[in-house]
């Protein structure tokens, strides 16, 4: 079941990378910032897709709804056999992922922002992941599964009228 839930937490992404394809015309950085210069944030524009990748953070954070139940009873993965300095750079690494994911969301769903503004948009979205996370109990496998593939229907149905009214 856990290979289950971590390969399910990645297809939301797969849906907002094409839902952002299609509508910048590229998945560079620059092109998708210069697209934004011209035509306003993709938040706008691309709500659910910023909705499917929010949900792929809330995936990827520590004790979220989508996480899996860590407890003493279960005696197997990577974080069982390290102690020390080295669940210390595990850990560590998990920080430094939920950073990169925060400031690609800003920088691909708000554009370029000063430094200042980057760092208070990732410390209101860390917020709001932060109170998700705390009134949110983590669902089960069937249910993590079930959502997120819930929300890619909805992304990709969305795509396909806003498709449908541009041609």
């Amino acid at each position: 079941m856990r290979s289950v839930i971590s390969a399910s937490s990645e297809i939301p992404l797969f849906a907002v990378v094409a839902g952002i394809y299609f509508t910048t015309g590229s998945l560079m950085i620059s092109d998708i910032m210069q697209y934004q210069a011209i035509h306003g944030p993709l938040l706008f524009s691309l709500f659910p897709a910023a909705i499917a990748m929010y949900m792929v953070i809330l995936s990827k954070m520590h004790y979220g709804p989508f996480s899996i139940v860590e407890a003493k009873e279960i005696v197997s993965g990577y974080k069982t056999e390290h102690f020390g300095a080295w669940r210390a750079g595990l850990e560590i690494s998990d920080a430094i992922r939920t950073v990169v994911l925060l400031m690609t969301f800003v920088a691909i769903f708000w554009g370029a922002l000063s430094p200042v503004l980057l760092v208070v948009a990732m410390l209101i979205i860390l917020i709001s992941l932060s109170f998700v996370c705390a009134v949110t109990p983590m669902l089960s496998p069937y249910d993590c599964v079930t959502v997120q593939l819930v929300t890619i229907v909805i992304l990709v149905a969305w795509m396909a009228i806003l498709g449908g009214l541009i041609a």
